[in-house]
């Protein structure tokens, strides 16, 4: 099942798309003329959709922040871990979506510009530092949670707060 969201504020559609198959042929095919953003996880089928013209890919902060609480669950019991450190900073994000809610687009984008970028500059800078180290014999080595949560995607995923 593909699920497509959009529409004006004051008219959105949900739409969805059944179709067998995961590949990148079926994005390409229901998102074809499409010019905008498309928020993904880091799942490969999505790569095409970022090479087309007009088409700005976005990640997704649940799907990174679900890498995380994975990582969590293989922490010594009682221990706060690295895990804990990279969730808190996520959950913050959280909060200030939360917060700027009720506000419209431009005051929303000046808050993400005030409070969020300066989370995701601590939280990535935080990430470089650990990443060629335990990091890499952590769940978070795997080459698609890495990508997600720290390398390849990152410009993706925090691109929201712009």
């Amino acid at each position: 099942m593909w699920v497509q969201t959009g529409g004006p504020p004051d008219k959105p559609v949900i739409l969805f798309d059944y179709s067998t198959s995961r590949a990148q042929e079926v994005p390409t095919r229901l998102l074809d003329g499409y010019r905008g953003y498309v928020m993904t996880d880091d799942y490969a089928g999505y790569n095409a959709l970022g090479a087309q013209a007009g088409v700005e890919r976005l990640g997704c902060w649940a799907h990174a922040r679900r890498k995380f609480i994975e990582a969590q669950k293989v922490q010594p019991k009682g221990k706060k871990g690295r895990a804990d450190i990279a969730l808190n900073r996520i959950n913050k994000l959280y909060g200030i979506e939360r917060d700027l809610k009720a506000y419209g687009d431009a005051e929303r984008k000046i808050g993400r510009h005030e409070q969020s970028l300066p989370i995701l500059a601590q939280l990535k800078s935080w990430i470089e530092r650990r990443s060629h180290r335990s990091l890499l014999r952590t769940p978070w080595a795997k080459p698609s949670v890495t990508s997600q949560a720290t390398g390849a995607s990152w410009n993706d995923t925090s691109r929201k707060a712009i």
